[in-house]
């Protein structure tokens, strides 16, 4: 099977960076967070108050003193690094050698 990673080198001097991109990666964690949203609205629906202590859940909740909803701003800005990471690197290799 074909690797899907896909690799980009950026040099900003004086750093060099690899950005790299998995689409089956970038599947999975949308798959994930969609898990969480709606793990996220049926809780909401039965139990708000008992999602304030749950770290995992809390990061997409916005909350005021009479209202827990979901950051739907939150759940955007985290899907456009769905399947990226970036490597910041002092070597001279060929991005497409990195282990």
């Amino acid at each position: 099977m074909k690797d899907p990673l896909k690799v980009k080198e950026v040099n900003l001097p004086p750093h060099r960076y690899i950005v790299c991109l998995n689409p089956r990666q970038a599947r999975k964690d949308a798959q994930d967070r969609q898990a969480i949203i709606e793990a996220l609205e049926e809780r909401l629906r039965k139990d708000p108050k008992s999602l304030v202590g749950n770290k995992g859940y809390r990061k997409y909740l916005t909350f005021d003193r009479e209202n827990i909803a979901i950051n739907r701003q939150k759940i955007e800005d985290e899907a456009r690094f769905d399947g990226k990471w970036v490597i910041r690197t002092n070597t001279a290799f060929s991005p497409r050698r990195l282990p």
